[in-house]
């Protein structure tokens, strides 16, 4: 199946409390997208960010965090959060085009 980027609008200027989805044209559902999530050296920061997602109702299908070489505990993290971890370049279009390609078959935020 196609695969689309969709947006989000957040209440909030950083991170994903207060945020809702805007579906693209494949019409999915929350369910069916994977957020991607950049980071870099996140790791005390991350916890909160991936708290806030998986209350979202529903829930996304994947999270994806794109790690670009952290050297703290953010990959650890992640991965203990149930997210999947994908290597990435540092820069911030090279961490969504790398965690786009790590999701599964799903609408990707």
């Amino acid at each position: 199946p196609a695969r689309t980027i969709i947006g989000a609008r957040c209440l909030l200027p950083f991170g994903f409390a207060g945020c809702t989805l805007e579906m693209g044209p494949s019409g999915g559902t929350a369910s069916s997208v994977a957020v991607v999530v950049p980071a870099l050296n996140e790791e005390l920061a991350l916890p909160k960010t991936l708290a806030a997602l998986a209350q979202q109702v529903p829930a996304p299908q994947q999270v994806v965090v794109a790690d670009a070489g952290s050297e703290d505990g953010t990959a650890k993290v992640a991965a203990a959060a149930g997210a999947t971890v994908v290597a990435s370049r540092r820069g911030r279009a090279w961490q969504m085009n790398a965690g786009a390609a790590g999701a599964a078959q799903a609408d990707v935020l």
